[in-house]
């Protein structure tokens, strides 16, 4: 039986999405390798593997959750081209993402699914599903008050100051 070009799209997708897994995989293989941290090295790949398999399918969800804690800055075309501001910012929106993942029902059932992918041994797997539970990563929300940016945590409501070198936006 002769596939259609649109089954054909779908097996090649599927194939690409199976490569790219098992290169990921195969990455995390090699990091642990060199003796590294390995919650680190899960960690970092837990974010790729979400953005890469599941925000698409979430991002109605993702989207809501991380407009909750988004502060809206009037001048963010500035902002992301000042390098330092802009890699804190991108930082902040993968915490939120995290945070998500760690939080919320469907966040932590993919995260569940994740983890169960990832090349552990089982003491680190259940290290790793108990996270949510028992998660230590701390969500700031961005306040402007009085012309100063701050940063809230939103577990016990702390005001942290932040600085930013001035920079020439001409």
């Amino acid at each position: 039986m002769k596939k259609s070009k649109k089954e054909k799209k779908k097996l090649l997708a599927k194939q690409h999405a199976s490569d790219h897994l098992a290169s990921l995989k195969q990455e995390i293989s090699t990091m642990l390798s060199f003796n590294l941290n390995p919650y680190m090295v899960f960690a970092l790949y837990i974010m790729e593997r979400f953005e890469y398999t599941h925000v698409e399918k979430m991002k109605p969800d993702v989207t809501q959750f991380m407009d909750n804690y988004y502060l809206d800055f009037p001048d963010l075309d500035k902002i992301m081209d000042h390098i330092e501001l802009r890699e804190a910012f991108n930082s902040y929106l993968q915490i939120v993402q995290y945070y998500y993942l760690l939080t919320t029902t469907s966040g932590k059932e993919e995260f569940e699914k994740i983890v169960e992918w990832l090349p552990t041994e089982n003491k680190q797997r259940q290290t790793l599903l108990s996270w949510p539970d028992n998660y230590i990563i701390s969500l700031f929300h961005p306040i402007i008050s009085e012309g100063t940016l701050y940063f809230q945590d939103l577990k016990d409501q702390n005001n942290y100051d932040v600085y930013v070198m001035p920079t020439d936006y001409n």
